[in-house]
């Protein structure tokens, strides 16, 4: 009997990489770190300071993981 990857620990057997609902909070939190990095940065840009480093890091993680997981898999276009 081999060990698959995609079920969830503990019997549970939900496989992990269908679970629409798992999904859409991964996309969710992501944007949402995007979102709010945006507006942090927007909020320091018209009070004057420099923009910190790691909001620039975080935003810009959080896009590119975002267009990660939501561009088309090559799989899917076959």
């Amino acid at each position: 009997m081999g060990i698959n990857p995609n079920v969830v620990p503990g019997g549970a057997g939900q496989d992990v990489a269908n679970d629409v609902w798992l999904f859409r909070a991964v996309v969710g939190t992501l944007g949402l770190v995007a979102i709010i990095g945006l507006v942090g940065l927007i909020v320091l840009n018209f009070s004057g300071k420099t923009s910190v480093d790691a909001i620039v890091a975080l935003a810009s993680a959080a896009v590119g993981a975002l267009a990660g997981l939501l561009a088309p898999s090559p799989a899917s276009q076959h």
